[in-house]
């Protein structure tokens, strides 16, 4: 689970190459950022941003080419970050106090404002007894009401009800669950499948797909990975006609499985997956989209090609936990300046291959602790606000127990 918290915290973004080199040019940069080797900042930084352009990666851009002299170059970015509508708090930055002088850093500075203004659109749905519980994937019933958490730090399910409360889907560890990642309700409503995975062993980093029947919580399947020293992280999962399609954030795959095959096999992608994550498929089961860290990707699943989803309008496409198709559009929880979270909507053109317009649901809830995914029930996005990941340890430990609180679920009517 390291990675997946890490990452979550810091929405780090990476070049074009294999995962683990991605990974380690990414820790380089961040290395020669620390130790204020700007000089070398500057061309491997680059080499990232060339590819995608992260928020935190802009950021820092534009302090260190400031702080080397080269102000324009620092607007440049700036401006490029205060037009994809990231929050940032430009006045804490005393770096740029120099800046402030200038007509076009004060502009820039208005727009950051802007940005910074809250959208509240959101209200809580729920909230969950128990402050230890980590939650991570979160499924809704298509009719009964009923919503399913998974929890990572105690390895299991809780049923809720507006009528019921709440109450355990699962036992902790029932059937071999590790921590519980993305779940869905199948289409039939009858069952709930889910993404299980441990990070607690290093040299045993196991993943494994899960199946419950609803009516009363037996086991249907589990299909686990052979045994291997490589790092995998089942992370959220689709149904595509008899298949579930799922990513696996550690090994930058895409897995299928046909009901009742003893295992998973590989989608193979054009391009290498970056730390898939999030995974959502359209109304007719075409298009597959897939968020990773370096943005959107389109599979069709007919042909088996693929593209990277473009968009027409200033936005940024990294950053994304939970995605979610709805209405010819994609909903995402997504890290968007600074470490903010927000809600937003991306509405597609008719080829499902470019945002045409991106709607910010959600953005500065005083509640946001960290939000991870959702689900789309009755009109309404139902979504984790406060899942406290930064203080689950990889061991499976727990730090600052005392600033825990029970899991809220918030809502918003989708537009």
């Amino acid at each position: 689970m390291k990675h997946l918290i890490l990452l979550f915290i810091f929405g780090w973004t990476p070049f074009l190459w294999s995962q683990n080199n991605v990974i380690e040019l990414y820790q380089h940069s961040g290395q020669l950022y620390a130790s204020e080797d700007f000089a070398r900042f500057i061309p491997t930084t680059d080499s990232l941003i060339t590819q995608v352009r992260s928020p935190g990666l802009l950021l820092r851009m534009a302090i260190v080419q400031h702080r080397m002299g080269e102000d324009k170059i620092a607007l440049r970015y700036l401006k490029e970050l205060s037009n994809i509508k990231a929050c940032v708090e430009i006045d804490t930055f005393s770096v740029f106090e120099d800046l402030k002088q200038q007509k076009r850093f004060r502009r820039i500075r208005k727009t950051f404002q802007q940005n910074c203004v809250p959208i509240h659109n959101s209200q809580l749905a729920f909230q969950l007894s128990d402050p230890k519980l980590i939650p991570e994937g979160i499924a809704s019933h298509p009719t009964s009401g009923h919503f399913y958490i998974g929890s990572l730090a105690k390895n299991k399910v809780v049923k809720y009800h507006q009528d019921t409360g709440e109450q355990n889907f699962t036992e902790s560890g029932q059937d071999g669950l590790w921590s519980v990642l993305g779940m869905k309700v199948d289409p039939t409503g009858k069952e709930l499948w889910l993404c299980s995975a441990t990070g607690a062993d290093p040299a045993h980093q196991d993943a494994g797909l899960f199946g419950f029947h609803l009516e009363h919580g037996t086991l249907i399947d589990k299909v686990l990975l052979p045994e291997t020293t490589e790092p995998h992280l089942f992370n959220d999962l689709v149904f595509a006609e008899r298949k579930i399609l799922l990513t696996d954030s550690e090994a930058g795959k895409i897995y299928e499985w046909i009901r009742g095959a003893q295992t998973v096999t590989e989608l193979a992608t054009q391009t290498p997956l970056v730390y898939p994550n999030g995974i959502a498929i359209d109304s007719d089961q075409r298009f597959l989209f897939v968020a990773d860290l370096l943005g959107i990707r389109q599979i069709n699943l007919q042909t088996r090609t693929e593209k990277k989803i473009r968009s027409k309008v200033p936005a940024h496409l990294n950053g994304i936990d939970g995605l979610y198709f709805f209405d010819r559009s994609l909903i995402a929880v997504q890290i968007a300046g600074q470490g903010r979270t927000r809600i937003v909507r991306f509405h597609l053109n008719k080829k499902m291959d470019a945002v045409r317009k991106m709607e910010i649901l959600q953005t500065a809830h005083p509640e946001f602790v960290l939000p991870t995914t959702g689900t789309i029930y009755d009109g309404h996005f139902y979504y984790i606000a406060n899942s406290h990941l930064r203080n689950l340890q990889p061991d499976g430990t727990l730090l600052r127990t005392a600033e825990l609180k029970g899991t809220k679920v918030f809502k918003i009517k989708i537009p």
